[in-house]
């Protein structure tokens, strides 16, 4: 899957900006488009100088006085303002968030399941020639990878996936198959 977060303006089109111009820099929520970067509360800053409206110019002030201003609502033109701040600083926490998966993912520290508690899995059983629908109720991590626990208790783990369990019958069912033919 191709990364979503990017930092080089340079390398990015209109929807890589779009994913990327409110960004975490010096745990400040920080603004960039394709001729300048600036920190979220100094283009706030600006607007209000542009709309004649006065705000702190302490920090500390600055955010108390644009999370009051959302208590008034958006119908004004200054609480419209504290409500693209709050969007700014919101959207940039969550895209480091975001960030902090792909990278992870791109070093092979992030792995994605193939099942979520309450999926229906389907387990092998060569006792009853058959396989055994039945759903998903924890999913455990340990240092080695995953098991997966099902409604009747038993556990999976990892190195058991598309040879014990299945996410759905008909794969089970080939490998089933596939077992009585090499016997």
């Amino acid at each position: 899957m191709e990364r979503i977060t990017k930092d080089d303006v340079k390398q990015m089109g209109m929807t890589d900006l779009a994913h990327n111009h409110v960004f975490v820099k010096n745990h400040e929520a920080w603004y960039r488009d394709f001729e300048r970067e600036i920190s979220a509360r100094d283009i706030i800053r600006e607007m209000c100088k542009h709309y004649e409206i006065e705000c702190p110019a302490d920090n500390e002030e600055f955010d108390e006085y644009m999370f009051d201003l959302l208590q008034d609502g958006y119908e004004t033109l200054e609480g419209m303002i504290a409500m693209y701040y709050n969007t700014m600083w919101g959207f940039a926490e969550v895209r480091e968030v975001l960030k902090e998966c792909e990278d992870l993912e791109e070093q092979g520290l992030l792995k994605r399941l193939p099942c979520k508690v309450g999926d229906t899995v389907y387990c092998t059983s060569h006792f009853i020639s058959g396989t055994i629908e039945s759903t998903i109720t924890e999913i455990m991590l340990d240092g080695q990878g995953y098991k997966i626990r099902i409604i009747n208790g038993r556990i999976f783990s990892d190195n058991e996936f598309n040879k014990k369990w299945f996410i759905t019958q008909e794969k089970a069912g080939k490998t089933l198959k596939g077992a009585k033919n090499e016997s």
